[in-house]
């Protein structure tokens, strides 16, 4: 067949177009949200939440960003997620997108008409919209996103008191933070009340309050002006539109005497968002706020949050109790992977005390007793020549259990993977920390009752579970695990676990189990 030259060039012409068109196509890069799966997640109504990720985009700067800053300067921690907005998702949610290789990606995802709803339902037109996103927050510094079905009413609740104290800093009155809950007044199933859920903001609220004023009690009474946290002072945000007087502090070498919480295991937990804690207001300030920086940038790094206390008061407890007690009262470390230690001078009763949980007892193993002697060290020949006032070299030795567990931890990896349906890896490549869901089909008898500073080894219990493809895992597990979860696990019952893989028992994989939670 003869072609004319204008049928040639043309022919020519579309062959190009053609190839050229391909090649963009299969060498145009792939965004990172092209690969993300959404996975599990807290609604604010407390609703599993079940989108695509085609609609997501992130938040431009503007109001709600700003409000976002400000919540996480008063929290007094590193921001871990990225906001999105998504109209699929009907009201606010904190989730987990999963990328192609399993590893998940924080993220808080609003429907931005809801916020708007919201805002009007307040009569400041603040408040409402700033506590659902400090609720979602609470949620993703607590971890409870990274449970999956663990929409469970205590879970809700810590995120509402962690709300409630977010609030109180950025100048909310008592009165004002009751108007931010607007569930239904009936419960839901699964769900706190409307009455439980201002219960939790006000208790959130009050600690606050309690912590820089003694006139708390009465609903219009207006907050102190908020005080920027320890990490940072001077740098803590407003709202935006909202004006504030700076208040500059006299100097003084120590600082004023912090409050705990009354130690009670059927208490909400409340982020703190401190690192130091100084019941007696003895310890040097300048030296406090280093140590605290460097607990803060430790933070992003690996996840692991140690929180070191000078005690006024035990309450009848041990120093190990206590420590425990504020382990779990004050969410210390990130749920999920069981990252928080509490380090405790008792000087009253001549005590020192540590709680680690389980993740950091998996990552210390043996040195964890190098950390106590540590403590003992400053108890016994430091803390005796502070007279009510430690100086800068006595006050650093006390940081000096603390700065070893951070430096022994330096490169340990808490990123979680995410196996399709929680499934038990096959084959033997090793994997880390992820989640597994599976069912208990065996546990071994109960351990002898040790004292908690025996090893954790002798300490520990061992579950034999399935997942739904019938494949079987063993899990070590300590003692701990249970306290901080406050659900037994019950043979014959589905759980979804957080573990770091151990080696191998039997020709079968072996799990350290960081955190679980009852599969629904």
């Amino acid at each position: 067949m003869i072609f004319s030259c204008w049928e040639l060039l043309m022919r020519i012409f579309l062959c190009l177009t053609f190839f050229c068109l391909v090649f963009a196509l299969c060498s145009q890069p792939a965004t990172a949200d092209d690969a993300l799966i959404p996975t599990a997640g807290h609604a604010s109504d407390g609703k599993p939440i079940n989108f695509s990720v085609s609609g997501l985009n992130k938040a431009p700067p503007g109001l709600k960003t700003e409000i976002v800053s400000a919540i996480m300067q008063h929290a007094g921690l590193p921001q871990n997620f990225t906001l999105y907005t998504d109209p699929e998702v009907a009201n606010a949610a904190a989730v987990i997108l999963v990328d192609k290789e399993g590893r998940g990606r924080r993220a808080l995802v609003c429907n931005e008409n809801f916020l708007e709803t919201a805002q009007q339902a307040s009569a400041e037109r603040n408040w409402a919209p700033v506590g659902i996103i400090a609720h979602e927050i609470g949620h993703h510094l607590a971890g409870h996103s990274l449970i999956a079905g663990d929409w469970q009413p205590r879970s809700k609740l810590a995120a509402d008191a962690f709300s409630g104290f977010i609030l109180y800093k950025l100048g909310a009155k008592l009165d004002e933070v009751n108007r931010t809950v607007i569930t239904p007044v009936e419960k839901q199933e699964n769900n706190p009340s409307r009455d439980q859920r201002l219960a939790a903001v006000r208790q959130g609220w009050l600690l606050a309050c309690r912590q820089q004023s003694g006139t708390c009690d009465s609903e219009g009474s207006a907050p102190l002006l908020p005080t920027p946290t320890a990490i940072d002072q001077g740098a803590a945000k407003a709202l935006p539109g909202k004006t504030e007087t700076a208040v500059t502090p006299a100097p003084a070498a120590v600082g004023p005497a912090d409050l705990l919480p009354f130690p009670d295991w059927q208490a909400i937990p409340i982020k703190f968002g401190r690192f130091v804690i100084d019941e007696l207001g003895v310890l040097d300030r300048a030296a406090r706020a280093a140590f605290e920086r460097r607990m803060f940038d430790l933070t992003p790094k690996n996840q692991v949050e140690i929180v070191t206390i000078v005690s006024k008061d035990l309450h009848g407890l041990t120093a190990d109790e206590y420590a425990q007690a504020m382990l779990r009262q004050l969410a210390v470390g990130s749920k999920e992977v069981a990252s928080g230690a509490v380090l405790l001078v008792a000087p009253h009763e001549k005590q020192v005390g540590m709680a680690l949980a389980p993740g950091l007892l998996t990552a210390l193993g043996d040195k964890a007793a190098t950390a106590r002697e540590q403590l003992k060290n400053f108890q016994e020949f430091s803390l005796i020549t502070c007279q009510g006032n430690c100086p800068v070299e006595q006050t650093a030795m006390l940081f000096h259990a603390a700065s070893f567990i951070a430096d022994t931890l330096s490169n340990w990896d808490f990123s979680v993977l995410y196996p399709k349906n929680g499934a038990i890896p096959a084959g033997n490549v090793a994997t880390g920390t992820l989640r597994l869901r599976g069912k208990i089909i065996g546990r071994d008898a109960t351990p002898q009752l040790m004292p908690p500073a025996a090893p954790a080894k002798v300490r520990e219990t061992t579950l034999k579970i399935a997942d739904e493809t019938g494949r079987e895992a063993l899990l070590s597990l300590y003692p701990e695990a249970e306290k901080l979860a406050l659900v037994p696990l019950t043979t014959g019952k589905s759980y979804q676990f957080i573990v770091r893989e151990l080696p191998p028992t039997e020709q079968m994989r072996h799990f350290e189990v960081l955190n679980y939670a009852e599969l629904p």
